[in-house]
């Protein structure tokens, strides 16, 4: 079976084809590293591989169905001239209405959760989740490499402009999820050994043996 037919045997919700079709180009999109940040949100999801920020921080940029941000922005190597490194939109999460994605949950509130995903999908797929709010934020994503763990939102006060004195954080408005492929299907098959030269040797000899008891015989 291949990739893309597992895949859409797993996705409930219709998925966009061909991302790299009518993107356009922004001299603007790109991304920074949380770490660079003050204070470092890496940590809000765990665990993680990674952690990036569409830049300008506070641009109030969407994601959408089409990967038209996330890619445009290079999230973790994404680049229109590569179209395997380029992210396909799989679904929202903590949003009304939204369609799951098979093999993966988030489930929690606004601010906090836990999410997991099967470890075929891992196999097969890197997954990124991205996270969303309204004004004053962007897009923040976050590199998903084991099966299970917890988020909260990566939206704190500051790095991000407080829209009053006494909030500490901003609410998630809603986790997207996006995957492409991992570059393999699981570990390769076992090589079977070649005989080497002793067993060569060993086989030839039992063929001398067997040969000689049918003449003696």
């Amino acid at each position: 079976m291949s990739k893309k037919t597992f895949l859409s045997g797993m996705i409930a919700s219709a998925l966009v084809a061909g991302l790299s079709v009518g993107m356009s180009t922004s001299a603007s999109a790109a991304v920074i590293q949380c770490s660079s940040l003050t204070p470092d949100i890496s940590s809000q999801v765990v665990t993680n591989a990674g952690c990036e920020i569409l830049s300008p921080l506070n641009g109030q940029v969407n994601d959408d169905v089409a990967g038209t941000a996330v890619n445009e922005g290079g999230f973790f190597g994404a680049t229109a001239s590569d179209p395997d490194s380029l992210w396909t939109f799989g679904g929202k999460y903590l949003e009304s209405g939204s369609t799951p994605y098979a093999g993966i949950s988030i489930t929690g509130t606004a601010l906090e959760g836990t999410w997991s995903v099967d470890q075929t999908v891992l196999n097969m797929y890197e997954i990124m989740f991205i996270f969303k709010d309204g004004n004053d934020t962007n897009l923040v994503g976050y590199l998903i490499e084991t099966t299970s763990g917890t988020y909260e939102t990566p939206f704190l006060l500051p790095p991000f402009v407080a829209e009053n004195g006494n909030a500490t954080s901003k609410n998630i408005s809603h986790v997207s999820v996006y995957y492409r492929d991992a570059g393999d299907g699981g570990p390769p098959p076992a090589e079977v050994p070649e005989p080497g030269p002793l067993s060569l040797l060993g086989l030839g000899l039992m063929g001398l043996w067997f040969a000689r008891r049918k003449i003696n015989a």
